[in-house]
């Protein structure tokens, strides 16, 4: 019988790094609508979602979100990007991307999405940049929930429409940099593979977590998809 994959890739650590246009953004936002000039480590962002970091800024400021304030700072957010491009050309592509997403001939069927924190126009703006955007035929994206967790669900129905495959938790895979990355596949009995490459993280808990796959950089091309397909 023909196997199926369905791979759900981050995108911030895990195919691209680097570009300061969305911390900046967000950065000069608050400074100017909120006067809140030093986010300081009210800004987490390492595997969380737009909303969420958003949220998070909230918090720690004791600021109560009014009903559609985090949609309207996010949409702002992408505006301010998508306006001030020149923030992406310190961002470049991980060792191993592209090729990494080229899927191995007469292996199956392989979907691949995308399952990133971040809102759907951030994530296209990115991508778009290194000219990755139309290699996802799908995604799940920060602006579908606020936990990374409830992404998931979102992913499986969004690749069954696509595929008319009903993926079950064992031919799905999500690939990233985390260990919230972990949480979000293992919350829903998923495999996962883990790449070492954002220099922000400790690779300790990637390494003592469990994933089926933990690599130091997409180069890994033949070792990723003999775990993958096996």
């Amino acid at each position: 019988m023909q196997k199926s994959r369905l791979l759900l890739w981050d995108i911030d650590g895990t195919l691209i790094l680097g570009g300061n246009a969305g911390s900046k953004a967000l950065k000069n936002y608050f400074n100017k609508r909120y006067g809140w000039s030093d986010l300081g480590s009210a800004m987490v962002v390492h595997g969380m979602t737009d909303p969420g970091i958003v949220q998070g800024i909230f918090d720690h400021f004791g600021h109560k979100a009014q009903p559609g304030e985090i949609d309207e700072v996010l949409r702002d957010y992408v505006q301010i990007m998508r306006a001030n491009m020149e923030g992406f050309e310190s961002s470049r592509l991980l060792p191993g991307v592209p090729e990494i997403l080229n899927v191995p001939k007469r292996q199956g069927m392989c979907l691949q999405g995308l399952l990133t924190g971040n809102v759907e126009a951030a994530a296209e703006l990115k991508l778009a940049h290194h000219n990755l955007w139309d290699d996802f035929e799908f995604g799940a994206y920060g602006s579908d929930a606020i936990k990374r967790e409830d992404l998931v669900p979102v992913a499986w129905e969004r690749a069954k429409q696509l595929s008319g495959h009903d993926f079950k938790p064992e031919e799905t895979w999500i690939i990233g940099d985390t260990i919230r990355d972990y949480r979000a596949a293992k919350h829903h009995g998923a495999k996962v593979v883990l790449v070492r490459t954002n220099s922000a993280k400790g690779s300790t808990e990637l390494d003592e977590c469990g994933a089926e796959l933990v690599i130091d950089d997409l180069r890994s091309y033949d070792r990723f998809w003999s775990t993958i397909w096996e």
